[in-house]
């Protein structure tokens, strides 16, 4: 007679709870990730029924001009931040020298982008039908949002690093809810392409001081850019550059 095993036994995995761990942590991302997804499509409804069709016209052109202005100012260097971090995520200083060493060389970035960016963007927004007058102040805001975006994603290696995953979403959410609930307000008052860029600022600058904060809990103050570590980032990051130059192009031609 074959003797029953019992129902525990049946388990085939090593650690059972490992596995309800990370199934718990896995459910908790994807709902977060999905109220962030409803969020921001409900601020895409708003956006769209408020704007007329020319402002809608000019939004279109300034947020591909801004992809463009943050992905030149990238090149790579966030896959490059987590590679390398990933050796030296519980040192501290070696950690805050890299993080450094980044900001730096993506603020070098940024200038040769802005270049790129503001005849993009002054060229297709008159185009549209914008004014010179807002074509200027579309250019500032944009500025100011990519600085913000840019900073965000540097002090964002840390967390995750660590991976605190569910705090850089909730953190992802409380921008986003932000963002609807300025969205929501404009929308009751007045509404156009600058509110919205600025209302797109606010929840930037939210999650670029939140996640300064989470950084300099960690790093170390002192910690400075050394010549090493621009020099690895540049390594790595430079086969990426052709990939995001054709993104930048092939972006623009859809829009055009």
């Amino acid at each position: 007679m074959v003797k029953k095993e019992p129902i525990g036994h049946l388990w085939q995995f090593p650690d059972k709870n490992y596995i309800l761990k990370w199934a718990g942590i896995l459910s908790a991302f994807a709902g977060i990730q999905v109220l962030v997804q409803l969020v921001s499509f409900l601020s895409g409804i708003l956006i769209v029924s408020n704007l007329t069709k020319a402002d809608y016209a000019v939004y279109t052109v300034a947020t591909s001009s801004f992809i463009i202005l943050f992905t030149l100012s990238d090149l790579g260097i966030g896959n490059a931040l987590l590679a390398l971090g990933g050796k030296v995520w519980n040192d501290n200083l070696r950690l805050g020298q890299l993080l450094r060493s980044a900001l730096k060389l993506r603020l070098v970035y940024f200038l040769f982008g802005a270049l790129a960016f503001t005849a993009v963007l002054f060229s297709l927004s008159l185009r549209a039908g914008a004014s010179l007058r807002l074509t200027i102040g579309i250019w500032a805001i944009l500025l100011v949002n990519a600085l913000l975006q840019m900073n965000y994603t540097i002090w964002s290696i840390v967390p995750r690093l660590r991976t605190e995953i569910t705090r850089l979403q909730t953190l992802d959410l409380s921008a986003s809810l932000l963002r609807l609930a300025f969205l929501a307000g404009a929308a009751l008052t007045f509404m156009s392409t600058a509110v919205v860029l600025i209302v797109n600022g606010l929840g930037l600058g939210l999650q670029a001081l939140v996640g300064w904060r989470w950084a300099n809990r960690v790093i170390v103050p002192a910690a400075r850019a050394t010549p090493g570590d621009r020099q690895a980032i540049l390594d790595l990051s430079k086969n990426e550059i052709p990939n995001a130059l054709f993104y930048c192009v092939y972006g623009q031609a859809s829009v055009i």
